[in-house]
């Protein structure tokens, strides 16, 4: 016997159906139509529950009664469906339409009527003669892939993609269960999420199918279109930017960027323990925003591997993109346009998610101090101490997952593998935390007025630039430059009671503070500057002269020092347009030497603008590298590829215990080559690159262009990413 037989909500095999007649049971779901847009197949429907029944009853009195049991529903349904020409089934069709319509949009069609939520089933794979899975035909003529090419060959294409497309029907299972997990995982960390079931349904084979069920959110803003500033046609490097009346904001030909999304930075640390290289995709449409916060959803690369980016990141979340162009991060660069100390939020939520991986790294005493640092965290961000007082413990989350899918191990001992896989997950997730933990170990006993305070010295004394790396977008904050030097990395210790910020390397450190004093000199409000005092052991601060501290290194004040002050001490990093005078508070003031008073409001800054300049961020990484020599400089402690560049630096004494804090560059943005001996180790190639390799060479050939590719970097496993139309319309939910 079936287990199909044995549970109602068992989806049926698809076999060779493209379409269902609308109405259709599948499983415990009304089918309402085909997954909008999107490779990966699918379908939209509604859950056959009592709230559906009381709808459907009073659409159509007289088919449907609410003391109806639910399998009198469905055979009804059933024979209306079989009688596509009859005045009732086209009364169930309009009813159909105008369920998806609320869904999609929110709002109810019939006043005063119950809600009913859509939901988006993915990985609803058809069947195959050969027992593998395949996206269907026409949905893979719209990928930019096929349209991209002359049309002679794109019959031929096609063909050949379906085939090399195929895949394993456990492969597609494991995929919708990691996903699953994935968006479990970011729910239990504070992130809002899509809510996300698994389904199950059954391959002709009797093999069984894991499919996700996601409810449609209308109010999703998806970040697809809205993306700009990638040096390179990799659109890798992109930042979210402002809109108004449909079209990206501009002011003198420049974007704005977009800071309104109050948790972006917070949802970094999670982004990169995820290894979810698709996180945003290429284009934006893997997350967006719901209200003004972040909305995670299609988690579709998160923990199916190694992740590539631990081995080289650093303790100011920069790392090494991978070399393979297909295991880049796309868009990561979004989530870096924050405060230091909110990316750090992020691993004060890993934390407290991850409790056993943080045993494991941290000392009792350490422990404590953590905890006090999240009570400093919450008395400075209320948002903050709601957020960590909501999180749920990770294994918690991989036990939920595993007992979904055990509870039908007794119906099919074959989802004993997909408890496996979770199980391999959550180590890949545990693992992840425990090294990130030790990377920012230092930092993470700090409270967010040191953290921020770091960030804005390293930013005084390393060239800086507030636009991103090809110049066209204006950022909320200050990012350091890559440049010939290594670069002046500031770290805080405590003594007798005072903080005591120094920096290395030690040969730079007159050049430090000399720009420190002259920074201060020139700010018009100096309150508290007399308690601060450069002395051989560094910048020493009175603690309870922290907040004046952190106030004076304000990053407007810093930026506009640089602009006023000092342009010829970083000449192209110093650039400031006039429309980057959005991000200043009214109250900063800036003399120059003469006593002038150039910054009493953002408007006096509009005046002042030095030419636009011809490079930026390539060129000065670039006059860094020496290829024949194979050296590498950038704002590390160390620029010999020889050594460990890429390595945080720590050190403690029985006196003071510090902290290094290294620079917030923008090392996404680094060519894997600069990696030298810091080689990340290969990796298994997964389904993805494979298609997308064997699909570009066979094309080559098809067109006779093997000396010139074919630009599929996009062509992966999740070519959503890639088709011309949006998965779902108007409403834009991502696949």
């Amino acid at each position: 016997m079936s287990y199909e037989k044995m549970d109602h909500s068992i989806i049926p095999p698809r076999l060779d159906n493209r379409h269902y007649p609308v109405g259709t049971v599948l499983g415990e779901f009304f089918y309402i139509g085909d997954k909008p847009g999107g490779v990966e197949p699918g379908f939209l429907g509604v859950k056959i529950n009592p709230a559906f029944q009381r709808r459907l009853s009073a659409a159509m009195p007289g088919v449907f009664k609410e003391n109806m049991s639910i399998e009198e529903v469905r055979g009804t349904l059933k024979s209306l469906v079989d009688a596509p020409f009859s005045d009732r089934y086209r009364e169930l069709q309009k009813f159909s339409a105008q369920i998806e319509k609320e869904g999609k949009t929110g709002t109810l069609m019939v006043p005063g009527s119950e809600k009913i939520d859509l939901w988006l089933i993915k990985q609803d794979y058809n069947d195959t003669p050969s027992g593998k899975v395949s996206p269907p035909k026409d949905r893979l003529e719209k990928t930019n892939a096929i349209k991209s090419l002359p049309s002679f060959v794109k019959s031929p294409a096609t063909v050949v993609y379906e085939k090399i497309r195929l895949s394993d029907p456990e492969v597609e299972n494991t995929n919708a269960v990691l996903e699953y997990f994935a968006n479990s995982v970011a729910k239990a960390y504070g992130m809002k999420v899509q809510e996300q079931e698994l389904a199950f349904g059954r391959y002709a084979n009797g093999k069984p199918k894991i499919m996700t069920a996601c409810k449609w959110e209308p109010g999703l803003k998806v970040f697809e279109g809205k993306l700009r500033g990638s040096v390179k046609k990799d659109l890798y490097q992109g930042h979210l930017v402002q809109f108004e009346n449909g079209e990206a904001k501009t002011i003198n030909n420049r974007f704005i960027a977009d800071d309104g999304i109050k948790d972006l930075g917070e949802s970094l640390a999670l982004v990169i323990s995820q290894g979810d290289r698709d996180v945003l995709g290429s284009q934006g449409q893997n997350k967006g925003q719901l209200n003004d916060q972040f909305f995670g959803f299609d988690f579709g690369h998160a923990y199916r591997e190694k992740n590539p980016i631990l081995d080289s990141l650093r303790n100011d979340f920069t790392f090494v993109q991978p070399e393979d162009s297909n295991k880049k991060f796309k868009n990561i660069s979004v989530f870096y346009d924050a405060l230091m100390s909110e990316k750090m939020m992020g691993m004060l939520y890993l934390y407290r998610m991850d409790p056993d991986a943080a045993g494991k790294v941290f000392s009792t005493q350490e422990r404590s101090t953590i905890e006090k640092m999240i009570e400093v965290y919450s008395a400075h961000s209320p948002a903050f101490a709601e957020r960590i007082n909501r999180i749920q413990p990770i294994d918690t989350v991989c036990d939920k997952v595993k007992s979904e899918l055990s509870a039908r191990t007794n119906q099919n001992m074959l989802f004993d593998q997909y408890v496996h896989e979770v199980d391999e997950a959550y180590q890949r997730a545990t693992h992840a935390h425990q090294t990130m933990f030790k990377i920012f170990r230092q930092k993470m006993m700090l409270g967010p007025q040191e953290i921020d305070a770091l960030d804005n010295l390293n930013k005084l004394s390393n060239p800086t630039s507030i636009l991103s790396g090809d110049g066209k977008v204006v950022l909320a904050h200050l990012r350091i430059m890559p440049t010939d030097k290594p670069a002046i990395v500031w770290q805080v210790s405590h003594q007798d009671g005072n903080l005591v910020f120094q920096c290395e390397p030690p040969a730079r450190r007159e050049e430090a503070y000399h720009l420190f004093q002259n920074y201060v000199a020139n700010l018009r409000d100096k309150t508290g500057a007399d308690s601060f005092k450069i002395t051989p052991e560094g910048i020493k601060v009175p603690a309870e002269m922290l907040p004046q501290f952190s106030k004076l290194l304000d990053e407007s004040a810093i930026l506009t020092h640089k602009k006023q002050v000092a342009p010829a001490h970083h000449p192209k990093a110093a650039y400031m347009p006039r429309e980057a005078s959005n991000y200043f508070s009214s109250s900063i003031n800036v003399l120059i030497e003469s006593g002038e008073d150039v910054a009493k409001s953002p408007d006096s800054l509009q005046n002042s603008r030095e030419s636009i300049p011809d490079e930026f961020e390539e060129d000065l990484l670039e006059d860094s590298i020496d290829l024949n020599n194979n050296n590498y400089s950038s704002n590390n402690n160390n620029n010999n590829l020889a050594d460990d560049i890429f390595s945080f630096t720590s050190s403690s004494s029985s006196s003071a215990h510090n902290m290094s804090h290294e620079v917030d560059h923008t090392d996404w943005h680094h060519p894997s080559f600069l990696q030298g001996t810091h080689q990340l180790q290969p990796h298994p190639q997964e389904l993805e690159h494979e298609v997308s390799s064997k699909f570009k060479k066979q094309i080559q050939k098809m067109v006779g262009v093997e000396k010139k590719p074919i630009a599929l970097s996009d062509l992966e496993e999740h070519e959503d990413e890639s088709e011309g139309e949006s998965e779902t319309g108007s409403a834009k939910i991502n696949h």
